[in-house]
């Protein structure tokens, strides 16, 4: 379950990372808190707050990124403002997203600005197993095996290339899997044991 905190935590650090201020603290106004608050709200309406977790919300930032990244032809410049973010109109646009909306925000925002859950809220007391097979991504990589557009599928819905997986070892798309493993998920790339830290 995700909590308001949590949410402008996130906002905080992708802002970080987008806009390459390392040290920026995000304090929200009384208008902002109000903001954040709706944004709850919509969350609970549409989805429930227990199945919203913080890899949801990353992604939902991400995607809402997607639409201001590089854009400087407001009159912010190229500031993007967190109403454009978590605002009514913004939420909107995540509930009629299009297809393909997670590759995009992978390739364009959080594999470029190494933007991670983990950097956020790190996985205390537990080693987390990068070479691990998760059961619902062995599920995704079956069902789409035969498919044209399998990477596809891979890129949406798992952490891509994983050489104990029978799935992935079998590919045809396996080399471009493991590459866009490693500009996607550096840390994942070198943490199965694919690469050295230059």
């Amino acid at each position: 379950m995700i909590c308001k905190q949590d949410i402008i935590t996130i906002y905080q650090y992708i802002s970080r990372k987008v806009d390459n201020r390392p040290d920026w603290q995000f304090t929200p106004t009384a208008k902002q808190e109000v903001m954040f608050t709706n944004y709850v709200q919509l969350l609970e309406k549409e989805y429930g707050m227990r199945s919203i977790g913080r890899r949801f919300v990353m992604e939902y930032f991400a995607y809402q990124y997607l639409r201001w990244f590089e854009k400087d032809d407001t009159r912010f410049g190229s500031t993007v403002m967190i109403s454009w973010l978590i605002g009514k109109k913004a939420f909107e646009r995540w509930m009629v997203r299009s297809d393909g909306w997670l590759f995009r925000a992978r390739q364009k925002i959080l594999g470029p600005y190494a933007i991670a859950l983990e950097s956020i809220f790190p996985l205390s007391g537990t080693r987390y197993d990068a070479a691990a097979l998760f059961s619902h991504e062995e599920l995704i990589k079956e069902r789409f095996r035969g498919s044209v557009d399998r990477i596809g599928h891979c890129v949406e819905s798992t952490t891509l290339f994983n050489r104990r997986s029978k799935w992935c070892i079998t590919c045809s798309d396996k080399k471009s899997c493991k590459d866009l493993l490693r500009a996607m998920y550096p840390s994942l790339y070198l943490q199965r044991g694919y690469g050295t830290k230059d």
